[in-house]
């Protein structure tokens, strides 16, 4: 492990796994001890913290009132291992009478478009993710996906239609949220909706759908439901 000395004489970690630190996190104006590795000449006072990931990975600025502003910095797990661990963590909270084999992903650019002078369309592709890439399946002309809609979190789940191989979703421009669940063959199934700042794909069991309004240029916005 290798390992950096700040100015106030204690060592720390700087590549190791963010999911064990070498430190416990605590408020402005609390003490952190000498819970490094080496000696320490005494308690550090901290004014302010902060969580921070950059390009470099995750690690925390921090205050004190002798030295200033110190930054800590630990390696975070490759894209390809925070992907896996996140699809398992995803696939952990699956719902009941769900299957994890296959999911929908946005077709072309992900934006919903005007097919129609009046409708917004959202195109979804039955495949299987990757990494950070997806492809069809290709015995998806095998399987129906069907959709069940809530409209602003209010009564009772409707169907919103069925497709084979693939869902081409019809949305009226009136203003409301809806929220989306997916299913392949009557089994639920999880939605691609994009990939996040670290190049991680984005998915989730229900879709939040906010639609502008009648005359609003913006397409509807996807986001994961809370």
């Amino acid at each position: 492990m290798v390992y950096s000395t700040c100015a106030n004489g204690f060592k720390t970690p700087e590549h190791q796994s963010v999911a064990h630190p070498p430190f416990r996190m605590r408020s402005a104006g609390s003490v952190l001890g000498c819970a490094f590795d080496g000696g320490c000449g005494g308690n550090v006072f901290i004014t302010e913290w902060e969580l921070t990931v950059n390009g470099e990975g995750t690690g925390i600025y921090f205050d004190t009132e002798a030295e200033g502003r110190t930054y800590i910095g630990f390696a975070r797990e490759s894209a390809s291992e925070e992907a896996e661990m996140q699809k398992k963590e995803q696939e952990g909270r699956a719902p009941a009478n769900s299957r994890t084999d296959l999911v929908l992903y946005p077709a072309g650019s992900g934006e919903a478009y005007h097919s129609t002078g009046w409708f917004w369309e959202k195109d979804w592709r039955l495949g299987t993710c990757q990494g950070g890439s997806c492809s069809e399946d290709p015995k998806k002309d095998t399987h129906t996906v069907s959709l069940s809609e809530q409209v602003n979190g209010k009564g009772d789940w409707k169907s919103g239609g069925n497709g084979k191989g693939g869902f081409e979703d019809l949305i009226s421009p009136e203003e409301r949220t809806i929220t989306q669940r997916f299913s392949v063959d009557d089994k639920r199934v999880q939605v691609v909706l994009g990939k996040d700042s670290r190049g991680n794909l984005i998915r989730t069991w229900d879709v939040t759908v906010v639609v502008h309004g009648i005359g609003d240029s913006r397409p509807p916005t996807y986001s994961p439901s809370p």
